[in-house]
């Protein structure tokens, strides 16, 4: 065989290693996805399906769920925060290795969610069911903990907004909700561009509507 064929199928072989990677490692990226969400935010994640393909952004795999559910534990346990009909995510290609070894989190590219519901409540003593995430010490210098997140867009459609205050008597509801956010939101800058449109809103106080 000549050097030049040699040349031609390693060069296929890890073509072919790469498109099939995320398929070999989807339940490990699963089973980390789960761990870094509930480890980042006092809620259960549940999903009725879940993707991971190498094709449309080579070799930046796109990740997306079916019918993710996120529920509230503690003071607002079984508490329904959010659903999700379809949501889509690009990762970094690089950072997908290095998150399944534990040494960095995932990088993220680009995040799309289709029929979005948030739900979300405050109590009579002005408890928000959204503040769920861990009370940390402030970092000293030189910790930059172990965030790194470089999102270019974000992009909402058909989506719905509940917000129910107790406390203050406020009740808002958007529906037919789009949301588009471009920039860079890497640690060195921050730019942004965004635009948010609502097809139905319906605002009532001491339930008098406005």
């Amino acid at each position: 065989m000549s050097r030049n064929k040699k040349i031609l199928l390693a060069a296929g072989a890890s073509i072919v290693a790469l498109l099939a990677l995320p398929f070999l490692f989807v339940d490990q990226i699963e089973a980390r996805v789960r761990a870094e969400i509930e480890r980042a935010a006092q809620v259960r994640v549940s999903w009725s399906d879940i993707g991971l393909t190498m094709f449309g952004d080579f070799p930046h795999p796109r990740f997306s769920m079916n019918g993710l559910a996120v529920v509230g534990t503690g003071r607002f346990d079984g508490d329904t925060l959010a659903t999700v009909a379809d949501f889509h995510l690009a990762l970094d290609g690089g950072s997908v290795i290095a998150a399944l070894r534990g040494r960095a989190p995932l990088v993220v590219r680009s995040v799309r969610l289709e029929s979005p519901a948030l739900q979300l409540r405050v109590d009579e003593e002005g408890i928000p069911s959204w503040d769920v995430l861990p009370r940390r010490e402030a970092a000293t210098e030189g910790e930059g903990g172990n965030m790194a997140i470089s999102l270019r867009s974000l992009e909402v459609t058909d989506g719905r907004l509940v917000l129910d205050d107790a406390r203050s008597e406020v009740f808002l509801s958007m529906r037919g909700l789009t949301h588009s956010l471009r920039g860079d939101f890497s640690r060195e800058s921050l730019t942004a561009t965004t635009s948010t449109h609502s097809d139905e809103v319906t605002l009532r106080f001491a339930g008098l509507p406005y």
